[in-house]
């Protein structure tokens, strides 16, 4: 994968992270809007990234397989999120731990791109 892509993906990630983490340390509403709002952008930007992810180094039905693995991830992280966030705000009673448990997730996909560039060859 090429490192502008790699990079690509490692912002977008940190910004989402910053933006939950932005969320959390403001009461009032309109600055919690933006810093969710900006932790949506940067999932939402990396999608075609990491579909085409898998075609760099699989072909054919393994590259099928590996398209299928990372949708089959994010249906699960829709599922595991809410549960994570509301599991956090039940144990803490505030959403805050929970906005810093989804930006702590995010560390995981920045460190696999990250392992992605001694992982694979280049061409």
């Amino acid at each position: 994968m090429k490192l502008l892509k790699q990079l690509y993906i490692q912002v977008l990630i940190g910004l989402a992270a910053a933006g939950f983490t932005f969320s959390v340390f403001y009461g009032s509403l309109i600055p919690a809007l933006v810093g969710i709002t900006v932790a949506v952008i940067g999932p939402s930007s990396i999608r075609p990234s990491f579909y085409v992810m898998p075609s760099r180094f699989l072909t054919g039905a393994a590259a099928a397989v590996g398209i299928a693995f990372i949708h089959g991830f994010g249906n699960l992280g829709g599922m595991v999120g809410p549960v994570m966030v509301g599991w956090l705000k039940d144990v803490t009673g505030s959403y805050k731990a929970g906005m810093l448990g989804m930006a702590g997730t995010l560390v995981i996909p920045v460190r696999l791109t990250i392992s992605l560039k001694f992982i694979v060859k280049e061409e």
